[in-house]
This record gives structure tokens, sequence and C-alpha cells, in this order.
């Protein structure tokens, strides 16, 4: 499903460290396979035992990156560039600067993050983030923060609404969707919600976009000063397949708060919550991933409350072969926000399914498969409201990167 802004982080090939040292050749294949949830449980243990100073700081400063500490991730950075800048390849060098631009972006240093992504090859990630640090340093971005629950509302496919006034306090709805970086609005929006254009020719999801700023908008009582929209073009400003207007909140907003509750009725934003840390919600740049017990499997998921419908992919599907299913034929296919078509999906028979501590029997569990040639199909297992609306209650404990259904 193409609707995230991408930062293209290539593999991190470590080979020559994989017969040198056990734990350097556990860490060096814990990278290369994207695999940190693994990292992030296991490099305490295994940093006492790295012989490669260098790879101990990669280690941690990509630990430090995805469990959402920018300021401990770029301390490793700095001292890698600091002491080991001849011991990294070119392409390791652009991707660790980006992740190091990102993280000051995290920390709304937006100078740094502007001076470290200045420094590197222009691609379309480093352009694209070198255009929104401009915009930040010039309009710097607050919330107000108030836990009292906000209402939400359904489309006709499902996905969660909240409705937000403008400025002649009429309602509009917008999806709640943790699948979409920034938060958008059609270019029609942009003088109801007092939206400024301050960037165009943005050039994302094959479209050429424009950045605004809202001064100030009331998300139920929260309220958002100098909030980042992307601003799209009204030919294409509708969800496919319905009237729904492309107006979205997005991760950004999200991102900033300690926690999210959320039920099939209400969000919360900062509430008080107890202590829980399972460490399974990492941050995969702009995209926020969940580790879900499946069965006696973990599975990776990318969680996506914008997409009506759940997906697993190829090298993970092989969890769910345990479970009896039967094949079904979608013949109407699923629309996202930007739109998934898929013809097939499967019905597993009494799955469990937990994070946290309540697990729930699923009787018909409903998981699709991307198919050849499927348009804007999902690049990895996303976790959507079919399923997420099964529990009472799903918890985003940002801060300490927990993520609970109840």
């Amino acid at each position: 499903m193409k609707k995230y802004l991408f930062i293209i982080f290539s593999c991190f090939y470590l080979s020559s460290f994989a017969q040198r040292q056990y734990s350097d050749g556990v860490v060096a294949d814990l990278i290369n396979k994207r695999e940190f949830f693994k990292l992030e449980k296991q490099i305490d243990s295994l940093s006492e035992n790295i012989y490669y100073e260098h790879l101990k700081y990669i280690a941690k400063g990509l630990v430090g990156f995805y469990a959402n500490n920018p300021e401990e991730s770029n301390i490793y950075f700095n001292k890698l560039f600091a002491e080991h800048k001849y011991d990294i390849d070119p392409q390791s060098i652009y991707n660790f600067k980006l992740i190091m631009g990102v993280n000051y972006m995290r920390l709304k240093q937006y100078d740094s993050a502007y001076n470290v992504l200045s420094q590197i090859e222009k691609t379309s990630s480093s352009e694209i983030l070198l255009k929104i640090c401009s915009v930040k340093k010039e309009y710097p971005d607050s919330t107000e923060w108030n836990s009292a629950p906000i209402t939400l509302y359904k489309d006709s496919t499902g996905l969660p609404l909240i409705q937000i006034k403008d400025m002649n306090d009429s309602i509009h709805p917008f999806i709640f969707d943790t699948g979409f970086n920034y938060s958008c609005i059609p270019e029609s929006d942009c003088s109801m919600f007092g939206v400024k254009v301050v960037m165009d020719s943005l050039n994302n999801w094959g479209h050429y976009l424009k950045i605004g700023i809202a001064p100030k908008i009331k998300i139920g009582k929260n309220i958002a000063y100098n909030m980042l929209f992307y601003i799209w073009p009204d030919s294409i400003s509708k969800v496919p397949k319905t009237n729904i207007y492309l107006r979205v909140i997005g991760l950004d907003f999200m991102h900033t708060a300690d926690n999210i509750q959320l039920t099939n009725e209400t969000i919360i934003f900062n509430q008080k919550l107890k202590n829980q840390k399972l460490n399974n919600i990492l941050m995969d740049g702009d995209k926020p991933l969940i580790n879900i017990q499946i069965g006696a499997s973990d599975v990776i998921f990318l969680l996506d409350t914008g997409s009506s419908m759940s997906f697993i992919n190829s090298s993970e599907k092989f969890k769910l072969n345990s479970f009896d299913f039967q094949n079904e034929l979608d013949s109407d296919g699923v629309s996202g926000i930007l739109g998934v078509y898929v013809e097939k999906y499967k019905l597993f028979n009494n799955v469990p399914i937990s994070s946290g501590c309540t697990q729930k029997i699923i009787p018909k569990l409903k998981m699709r498969y991307p198919s050849k040639g499927i348009q804007n199909a999902p690049e990895q297992s996303l976790l959507g409201q079919d399923i997420l609306k099964l529990f009472t209650k799903r918890i985003i404990d940002i801060k300490n990167n927990t993520f609970i259904l109840e």
C-alpha cells in the first residue's frame, strides 16, 4: 500500500564480521536481516563481547533509533563518525547520517537535522526530509494535550474518523491513520482550516504535493500549534471507491503523545497507564512496527489504523501453517486510503492472538495474501481494522515501546 513517506535504508551488509567473533557475527546477521526486535532484546548481553568497537556503535545506534530513543542513538552514531569514519562504506555513511537526521527531527532539533542531512547525497528521501526541516525550523510546532475522550466515528469501510471543526465551526471528518506519517488535507480545504501553503513541488507517491502549516487546530480538546500538513491536489483528494475526502490525522501528531488509547468508540491521548514495558513496538523510520503473538509465533506487522483489512506477507505466512483454513474469494476487493485490490483471502479457524496480558481466540481469522499483479500491494504485513476492532481496547504506548490489545 503505497501511502508511506518511505525513508529507504539499504541492508547493512556486514559480512566481514561474520567469522571473527561469535557476538559480532550474531549482531551483523540480525542487522543484515533487519531483525531489530531480536537485536533490541539481545544487544545488552551481546555488546559485552563485540570485538569491533564500530560494530557496537552501529548496533546501539540502530537500536536507539528503532526503540524511539533518538538522543542515545545519535550519541553512538556521533562516536562512530568521530572514531571510525574510515571503517564505514559510503552507502552505510549515507544510511546512518539519514538516521541521525531523523533522530534530530524527533528531538525537534531542526537546525541540527538540516545540517546533517545537507551533508549527504541528495536523494528523494534526503530531499523530502530537508524540505520538512526547513519548514519546521521556521514554524516550530507544539501541542497542548488533554486526556478527555474524543468520539470516533466510522466511514463506510470501517476506518476511524475524528470530527474536527474548521475556522467557521463547521465539522469535517478526518481519518485517524497510523499508516500516514504526516497529516494530510485537500488543497481546497486550506482556507477553511487556516492552512498556509509554505512549500510546493514536493514529489511523493508519484504526485506533486504541497506543504502547509496550520497555526492552530483543535483535535478534540487537544490544541496543535504549527501543525504540518501535506496538501493534496483536489483531483486526487478522495479515498478510492468512496466519497470520503482525504483528510488525515497522521503519525506525526500521534508520535508527540506519550500514549494513545483506542476503543471502537473513542480515542484518548496521554491517559495515565499501568507501568508496562513490553518492547513490542518499534519505529522503523516513519512506520510503527508491532510484534504480535499469533499462536506460538511472533509476527511483525505494520500498525495501520487506516487499512480496513489485515495482510500477511510471504515471509511471515508460514507462521499460520498450523491452523486449519479455507480459501475464500473476495470479488469486491478492499479499499484503504490509497486503494488496495486483493482477490483472495484465507479464513483460519480458532486462532489465538495476544499482545500484552489478554489473549483472544478468533474463531474465523481473515488474513489476506497479496497476489501477483496486485496494484498498490502492501510491502509488509499490515494489522488493520478488521483485527483491531475485535479487541475492546488498543493501547499504543509510544514512550515505553509497548502495544497492548485488551
